[in-house]
């Protein structure tokens, strides 16, 4: 996988250098939002590209392929990058930040609204967490200092968390 550098429009804001996964894993687009000032300009590994502008190996994405294409289709928008760069690592493959390409991005999710992104951001790591392969001790310690508390949150500020939560639980009866 190659990343190219992703500026926003103004040529100067970064946009993405790659996707960085924390122990957490959380996944964080690198340098979102910081001035473009050399600080990102040295070509060095990176967990994967960012799909707003991405090279993939055709015969890397055939490795990964699932069911009817390279995107896992469930995440529908957010997160689908950070799923196709955990599978290709456990294929083995690398991504790669490349600096000298460079590339413009206008907008931000699509316009979509901030609590719709909080939402499909949550779900979607929930879809990404069952993917990926974490033992159960180490899924739970994940679960327990980081989704816990951030469910609580949302669950209390974005009506979308808690239409699905309740829903979920009603259809349980």
């Amino acid at each position: 996988m190659f990343q190219p550098k992703i500026l926003k429009n103004d040529n100067k804001t970064i946009y993405s250098c790659g996707i960085y996964l924390s122990k957490l894993r959380r996944f964080y687009d690198i340098g979102k939002g910081k001035l473009d000032n050399g600080k990102f300009s040295i070509s060095k590994y990176v967990f994967g590209a960012c799909s707003a502008a991405a090279f993939y190996k055709r015969r890397m994405l055939e490795e990964i392929k699932e069911g009817s294409g390279y995107f896992d289709e469930r995440f529908f928008f957010l997160v689908e990058d950070v799923d196709l760069a955990w599978r290709a690592q456990r294929k083995g493959w690398k991504g790669m930040f490349i600096p000298q390409a460079v590339c413009h991005h206008n907008g931000d999710s699509s316009n979509v609204s901030k609590k719709m992104r909080q939402y499909l951001c949550w779900r979607n790591r929930r879809f990404l967490l069952a993917k990926c392969g974490l033992n159960k001790f180490k899924l739970a310690m994940v679960c327990l200092l980081y989704d816990l508390s951030r469910s609580i949150l949302l669950f209390i500020t974005n009506s979308y968390v808690r239409e699905e939560i309740t829903y979920k639980h009603r259809a349980q009866y």
